[in-house]
């Protein structure tokens, strides 16, 4: 949680400097990557599952469950997270699916979806039991989640008033 948000950040920082440096379209490079990086991050979630990391906090909802891993501090069914991320990343790579199929402009996809992957990031940070550092009711996490959104939408609108440019 503290690493990959500032991870993906910096990495996306120096794609965007690579690409200006060898006179390469980011768009294009996001429209692969981000789809990509959600399909690794739904097999990520799946492992978090099988290993009890990044559990929920306690619910006394039916699909709750009691982890045997020393590390989760609670002996009482949890909201299982990682399956809630794991759902909504299936959901978010078939959206992927239908937006690629439009053929919208040239990084609109790799946007929306790295604006939906945060939004799904924001609102599962709210079941979490782990502890971290907070800022005015939000998580350390959520609060880079919200920058990230604010910095998608503002590229959307930025790209929706340009021209397209063919892929080539």
């Amino acid at each position: 949680g503290y690493l990959l948000w500032p991870g993906i950040l910096f990495f996306l920082l120096i794609l965007a400097f690579q690409c200006y440096r060898q006179k390469e379209r980011l768009g294009a490079w996001l429209d692969v990557i981000i789809p990509a990086s959600i399909l690794a991050f739904i097999f990520d979630s799946f492992g978090a599952f099988l290993g009890g990391d990044q559990y929920g906090t306690p619910t006394e909802l039916p699909w709750g469950l009691a982890y045997d891993n020393p590390e989760v501090p609670f002996t009482i069914p949890i909201h299982p997270v990682q399956l809630y991320q794991l759902f909504f990343l299936l959901l978010l790579l078939m959206v992927i699916q239908v937006l690629h199929q439009k053929k919208l402009k040239e990084s609109l996809t790799g946007l929306v979806s790295f604006m939906l992957f945060s939004l799904v990031s924001f609102g599962v940070e709210y079941f979490r039991g782990d502890e971290m550092l907070s800022f005015s009711g939000f998580r350390f996490t959520q609060v880079l989640q919200i920058m990230v959104i604010v910095i998608s939408v503002f590229f959307i609108f930025l790209q929706q008033r340009r021209r397209p440019k063919p892929y080539a």
